[in-house]
This record gives C-alpha cells, sequence and structure tokens, in this order.
C-alpha cells in the first residue's frame, strides 16, 4: 500500500505524461494541416472540377468540329459553281481538211496552220488548191497563194472550186464561217466567155462584186484581142448576168 507520499508522485507523473501525450498530438496536428475532414473536402473539390473541365473541353471540341464542317462545305459548293462553264459550240458544220506535199507547220501560240507545195484545203463543197495555203482556225479563215522558185517564176495558182464554179486567182482570202471571199486577178470561164478582174468580192455562193473586170471569148486573158469591159464595178451572179456601170 501505498504512503501518501508515494501516491503524490504517482499522480506528478501520470499528469507530465497526459500533458506530453496532448502536446504531441497538437503539434503534428498544427504543423501538418491535413485533418479528416479537410482531407475529404480537398478530394471532392478537386474531383468536381476536373469533371466541369472535361466537360467544357469536349463542348469545346464539338463547336470547333461543327464549325469547321460547315465552312469547307460552303467554300467548296462555291467554288465548284464559279468555275462551272457552259460548254462551247462548234460554229463550222463540216470539217475542215487539208493536206500538202512538202510541209504542214501547225503554230498553237498564232492560231495558224501553214501549208507548202500543192496544198488543199476542203470544206464541204468547197475545194481549195494552191502553192502555199495559210490556215487561221481562231476567225475560219484561209489564204491561199502562189510559190516563187529561185528564178522568181511563180507556179502553183490557187484553184477554188464551188459546185460547178471555178476561180483561178493570184491569191485568195476566203472564211469559211461565213463563206466570204477576197480574190485577186482571178480568172473565171461561164459558158463561152472568159472574166478576168483584178480584184473579185464574193459576198456569198451567188453573188460576186468585181473591180476593173473583163468579158471575153479570146484565150489569152493576159493580152486578148478584144474584150467587154464591164467598167470599174460590177456584180456578178454566176451562170446568170453581170451588172455593170454602178
Amino acid at each position: 500500500m501505498l504512503n501518501h507520499k508515494q501516491q503524490i508522485i504517482l499522480l506528478l507523473v501520470l499528469l507530465i505524461t497526459i500533458t506530453c501525450f496532448w502536446h504531441d498530438k497538437s503539434f503534428a496536428s498544427k504543423h501538418t494541416g491535413f485533418q479528416g475532414t479537410e482531407r475529404f473536402l480537398l478530394f471532392d473539390t478537386l474531383k468536381k472540377s476536373n469533371k466541369n473541365s472535361k466537360a467544357n473541353i469536349t463542348q469545346n471540341r464539338v463547336i470547333k468540329k461543327d464549325t469547321i464542317k460547315d465552312s469547307l462545305t460552303l467554300k467548296v459548293t462555291d467554288s465548284l459553281k464559279k468555275d462551272s462553264l457552259p460548254k462551247r459550240k462548234s460554229s463550222l458544220d463540216h470539217i475542215v481538211k487539208y493536206k500538202a506535199k512538202d510541209s504542214i507547220i501547225i503554230n498553237k501560240s498564232k492560231n495558224k496552220i501553214v501549208l507548202y507545195n500543192q496544198t488543199q484545203v476542203q470544206y464541204n463543197d468547197i475545194d481549195l488548191s494552191a502553192g502555199i495555203e495559210v490556215i487561221k482556225y481562231d476567225i475560219g479563215e484561209v489564204f491561199a497563194g502562189r510559190v516563187k522558185d529561185s528564178a522568181g517564176n511563180y507556179s502553183q495558182h490557187p484553184v477554188f472550186k464551188q459546185g460547178s464554179d471555178v476561180i483561178e486567182p493570184d491569191s485568195i482570202r476566203f472564211n469559211y464561217k461565213n463563206q466570204k471571199a477576197i480574190i485577186r486577178n482571178s480568172y473565171t470561164k461561164q459558158d463561152e466567155n472568159n472574166i478576168k478582174a483584178e480584184v473579185v468580192k464574193k459576198e456569198n455562193d451567188s453573188t460576186y462584186f468585181m473591180k476593173n473586170g473583163i468579158i471575153t471569148t479570146a484565150e489569152d486573158l493576159d493580152d486578148p484581142d478584144y474584150y467587154i469591159l464591164v467598167g470599174p464595178k460590177a456584180k456578178f451572179v454566176p451562170n446568170k448576168k453581170i451588172v455593170a456601170g454602178f
């Protein structure tokens, strides 16, 4: 049995032990800053924040994706409409055929074809042969002329044929789209008459206008024994009539 003094000492030891234990626990809580409720509250807050952030990111991605898709669709549609061009229709009813003995030169930059030596161009009922021919296909025009040799002599005069009409000029410029032509120093024959003109303008397949023309039955048209001058200007309808003096 403890005496009074021993009891007092035991009580003091217990008080000191309890005081030290309480002090250590308070010190740990004060300096770490983590308590049970605070830890769970912090975990919930972070979880909720991540969920909201994920939802916002997903929503933003959907909006951007839709915006880009709509924008691309509109641009492609508009571009196709602007680039669509109507197909060109050819103004020619027939194919233009051509050939040459020596050379055929195609110049795309100048839209022309040059034929040399014994050339021929055919279009519908029109046949044009010459020593040299130049086709300007952008405007539908053919130029035909003679060739000159080293001695200065000309040969291969153009021969223009359309149906039963035959014209032999020094040169001819013919448009196969509108059938008009300018013919220089031409020779033609109508029945028993030979007709020569300095310049002939072909208006269509049945009407010609002549400048300084003559009519003769002589074979030598360059130096005929006799002839009829049809004036500085005349209208000539093949196989029908000649109207002069206007």
